[in-house]
């Protein structure tokens, strides 16, 4: 099985000051973090595209509650499984610094 992620109007690569970024944050780009590697991220794009996609593989199993997805990409416990898009920026030297992330929850899609 897969998931499939669709992102359109990104906010762009660039975005203001915050008390650890006076200058504000530049080369901004956004990925799916892999489960226990923070640094390994899917899919990067750059802020500013006029579209995202990103398709990873999981897997269901039967569980107490149900059905449980697991892979690569998927975090949290059962019954708490979500997706993380990881917004970074990105310096001269392609070092990637975490500006923001936020979770995907899986149980906000419906069974079908």
């Amino acid at each position: 099985m897969q998931i499939r992620i669709e992102a359109a109007d990104l906010p762009g690569n660039s975005c203001g000051p915050s008390p650890d970024s006076p200058g504000g944050y530049h080369k901004n780009h956004v990925g799916v973090r892999r489960r226990n590697r923070r640094d390994e991220l899917l899919g990067l794009v750059p802020g500013d595209a006029s579209s995202a996609t990103w398709t990873m593989d999981c897997h269901a199993v039967p569980s107490p509650a149900g059905v449980d997805l697991k892979g690569l990409y998927i975090q949290g416990p059962p019954g708490g499984r979500f997706i993380y898009l990881s917004w970074v920026t990105v310096d001269d030297a392609e070092s990637l610094t975490l500006l923001r992330r936020a979770k995907l929850w899986l149980d906000a899609i419906g069974p079908r």
